[in-house]
């Protein structure tokens, strides 16, 4: 699970540079971005990045660096540290969804899937295409042994993004699996 957290996690650094305005769930680019990610024409990864950065800009410069703290503490392997700064940044802010996955990975790096869920539970509300967020709530429910409703979340996220791979490969993965099986 770490090899997934982390990756998502240190993108957002990354990712955030490539719009300077800034945003969050609720910029009005971000409908445009989301029909862009369905053509089958055009840079997908590209699409991505800008959804993500969009995702990623803070309500206010407090929170990026608290958030910043967060994903440094998490990427130390101090998870305890993030979870108290992942803490005061849903607080501070409690609509930034990209808070509440923070606070969704941190969870999971502490082995509270139940906290985890609920976090990740929270950001789909306030921004319910936030694929990265069903992708998870799918791997959380496969390990928790409920392969089906894994299964729906992946297929949730890839309606969203039809570009994640790992999740597509999963999804694959669980199909077989659960294939003659009851729903």
């Amino acid at each position: 699970m770490r090899a997934f957290l982390l990756p998502l996690v240190l993108g957002a650094s990354s990712a955030a540079a490539l719009i300077p305005a800034a945003a969050d769930q609720n910029e009005p680019a971000l409908d445009d971005l989301f029909a862009q990610l369905q053509a089958p024409e055009g840079d997908a990864a590209e699409t991505e990045a800008r959804i993500e950065a969009l995702w990623y800009r803070a309500p206010e410069s407090g929170i990026a660096v608290l958030f910043e703290r967060a994903v440094d503490a998490l990427n130390a392997e101090d998870p305890n540290l993030a979870a108290v700064l992942a803490s005061h940044i849903n607080g501070l802010a409690p609509s930034y969804a990209e808070g509440w996955i923070l606070t969704g990975h941190v969870r999971s790096a502490l082995g509270d899937g139940g906290g985890a869920s609920r976090a990740y539970a929270e950001a789909l509300r306030l921004e319910p295409r936030h694929y990265v967020a069903l992708a998870r709530l799918g791997d959380l429910a496969v390990e928790a042994g409920d392969k089906q409703a894994g299964l729906e979340r992946y297929r949730e996220a890839l309606l969203i993004n039809p570009h994640m791979d790992g999740v597509r490969e999963r999804a694959d993965r669980l199909r077989k699996e659960t294939r003659g099986q009851e729903i």
